[in-house]
């Protein structure tokens, strides 16, 4: 019996080990105060776009949060947090305008990840947005780059 109870010790922690060891460990953190503040927009907001300083880059991979696709580096805060009171039909698009590489990684209210990378800027469209609180990361090619951009957020935007 002792033998048994031993053996299935070791079994369950090296289960647990393992899917310990698969879960992806999430460095960007929605709790945390964003670095470049926050903004409420409703829908039919003006002047659209609207448009915000951040500060973008940092050294931790997008990947952790974002998936495979998602390349670049952020900070562990979010760069920018937008409480928004969604309307019928209008899309919801994050962008970073101008010719720098750029990242968006966002956290969406009900708690999904969602990335956007572009060698020229990114660009974010959610077609059914959701009200609710948007935590966007601005993420850099280079991890540990830093520099200030401009995001913009926009409902009328071209597809």
């Amino acid at each position: 019996m002792c033998r048994f109870l031993l053996s299935f010790a070791f079994f369950a922690a090296t289960v647990l080990a393992a899917v310990m060891s698969a879960t992806p460990a999430r460095a960007q953190d929605p709790g945390l105060e964003p670095v470049s503040g926050s903004s409420a927009l409703a829908s039919g907001f003006t002047p659209d776009p609207f448009q915000t300083a951040v500060s973008a880059g940092g050294s931790t991979d997008a990947r952790a949060a974002g998936g495979p696709s998602c390349t670049g580096f952020v900070a562990d805060a979010p760069s920018f947090r937008l409480f928004y009171a969604a309307g019928e039909g209008a899309p919801l698009i994050l962008s970073l305008p101008g010719p720098a590489p750029g990242l968006s990684l966002v956290n969406t209210p009900d708690g999904r990840w969602t990335c956007a990378s572009s060698a020229a800027g990114a660009r974010l469209r959610l077609e059914r947005p959701a009200s609710g609180q948007y935590d966007v990361w601005i993420g850099r090619s280079d991890s540990g780059a830093r520099d200030n951009t401009r995001l913009q957020i926009s409902e009328l935007a071209a597809p």
